[in-house]
């Protein structure tokens, strides 16, 4: 266990730890409704895992994260996030915890999933379960009551399957001091950098090769189908003067919730620490609903109506109106949208949307036109083609050039005279916490975790690493020191509850990867062809 935080400590893993402890009010439902085709991509058991299951957890997760990260959340950073493994991971580590839980005898009843929803502070009126809340909410995030139920039976049931592994899991005194000198420490490192553009007048393409590029790779010169549309904005914070939050319904949410709270000396913060929190997350639910029945007021009028800007007018809604877009590059303020792309670009032109919603508005879209995908012919796009070719040849020239420089220094030659050598550029990052962008070298997670592992007898990475710009870096052991800011004793009980969960968290994937490879190799498992298509 020591060592696996050891190597996490560093990173962002404590960090996202922390995150999900502390933000214990937020209310998320992540379903949506894809029309498929229900093609099988995997078989656990008898369980058939469709291509309809799959594209519902992929944007139950890309809501995730939007809500998370919002206009921060690129395409680029989708694709770091490996949210299509992640997606089909899901899905069958749900199918087998099924199988398992049937075969330990683990059940949950209906009348213990009924007892979890009455708990949640969100369908509570007054501090007690109100179902004609509970139904409207459910249905503002287009989800039934079955679903939503079905959900809960889930997570139930895996919360059973946890709660062996928490039996017996401890954390030590030292243990949570080695995490908090880790966390103290910080660490200054030179750092070789190569840009790959350095290397760019070492490559010329022939016009047979830049054809036979562009053929190969015709997809990526594609472009997509774009729309462009007008919307109308029902912010929760134009409906917060509307709304109260009585004592009464703070207590219910801090006595539902305070077992989740981050513990202090052993015991959950007091009402009055967490008191405003807990007031402003009711009073945006609130906010949300009153938006969310403006926003129906306004879809069902213009639907009927078919006269988006005299709506707009006659009410004094502001309509913004965007430029053409694709599904990958919606405008930012689209972007937390759940099921955006889906729903904008599935609505004719000329037509409106469904209410949509984001963590903090509903939106009434109209699309008011469009623009087929179309292939431009390949002199239409020479100089593009052009560009991607040298840039790729280049970043292979550099790459090549990097790794060399990296086993001469590993074999003692001196740091800076091989990187002058090289034609790359030397910089220090002076000290820094594990866990934050690298001074003059961004924050590439990889890079992050190699530099944090370095020392005085292992001053050097196994491998190079290339940043986001297509620069190879090479990191070079300076120094490092601990900073000691007194903040033991204020951490320690937050430490502890981190580690509990990341010990609970390791024994419990552990054997759940056990578990998936046992049903793998007896055949349990099987991957059809349509998972390549993903």
């Amino acid at each position: 266990m020591l060592q696996f935080m050891r190597k996490h400590a560093q990173s962002w893993l404590i960090k996202v730890l922390l995150a999900l402890i502390i933000v214990v009010f937020v209310l998320y439902f992540g379903s949506t409704r894809w029309r498929e085709p229900a093609e099988a991509l995997v078989t656990v058991g008898e369980k058939v895992i469709t291509f309809g299951d799959y594209r519902k957890e992929y944007q139950n997760l890309l809501d995730m994260y939007r809500q998370r990260l919002g206009a921060n959340l690129t395409e680029d950073l989708i694709k770091s996030l490996n949210l299509k493994q992640q997606a089909l991971d899901n899905l069958v580590n749900q199918a087998v915890l099924a199988m398992k839980a049937e075969e330990m005898g683990i059940r949950v009843s209906d009348e213990e999933v009924r007892a979890v929803i009455a708990m949640q502070p969100a369908f509570q009126r007054d501090g007690v379960f109100d179902a004609k809340r509970y139904e409207q909410l459910l249905r503002y995030q287009r989800m039934s009551p079955e679903d939503f139920e079905a959900m809960q039976k889930k997570a139930l049931q895996t919360a059973k399957i946890q709660d062996i592994f928490r039996q017996g899991v401890k954390v030590s005194e030292q243990e949570m001091q080695d995490i908090h000198r880790m966390q103290s420490e910080r660490i200054n490192v030179e750092l070789f950098k190569l840009p790959a553009r350095a290397c760019r007048g070492k490559v010329s393409a022939s016009r047979e090769e830049l054809e036979k590029y562009y053929a190969d790779r015709k997809d990526d010169f594609r472009i997509p189908a774009r729309v462009q549309v007008k919307v109308l904005a029902f912010p929760a914070e134009s409906y917060l003067g509307k709304v109260d939050v009585s004592p009464e319904e703070i207590r219910s949410a801090y006595e539902s919730n305070k077992g989740k709270l981050p513990a202090v000396k052993g015991q959950p913060p007091p009402l009055e620490a967490v008191k405003g929190r807990i007031a402003e997350e009711i009073r945006l639910m609130k906010a949300m609903g009153h938006a969310a029945e403006q926003a129906k007021k306004a879809h069902d009028t213009i639907y009927q109506e078919e006269n988006f800007e005299a709506y707009a007018a006659s009410n004094g809604l502001r309509v913004q109106e965007t430029g053409f877009f694709s599904a990958r590059d919606l405008p930012a303020e689209l972007r937390a949208i759940r099921d955006g792309e889906t729903r904008i670009f599935s609505t004719r032109t000329g037509e409106i949307t469904p209410v949509l919603s984001s963590p903090r508005a509903h939106y009434v879209i109209k699309v008011s036109a469009r623009k087929d995908a179309v292939t431009p012919p390949f002199e239409e796009v020479r100089k593009d083609v052009e560009e991607r070719w040298a840039a790729g040849e280049a970043l292979k020239i550099c790459r090549k050039q990097a790794e060399a420089a990296l086993e001469r220094m590993r074999k003692g030659e001196d740091f800076r005279a091989v990187a002058r050598e090289t034609g790359a550029e030397v910089v220090e990052t002076g000290l820094f916490a594990p866990g934050t962008e690298i001074p003059k070298a961004g924050a590439s997670p990889e890079l992050i975790n190699a530099v944090f592992q370095l020392s005085e007898k292992a001053p050097y990475p196994s491998e190079v690493y290339a940043t986001g710009d297509g620069t190879l870096v090479i990191p070079r052991f300076k120094e490092r020191k601990r900073v000691d800011d007194g903040s033991w004793e204020k951490q320690k009980d937050i430490l502890k509850v981190i580690l509990l969960r990341a010990k609970e968290a390791e024994y419990f994937q552990a054997w759940l990867k056990e578990v998936r490879e046992g049903m793998e190799k007896d055949g349990k498992i099987k991957m059809s062809e349509n998972v390549k298509k993903l």
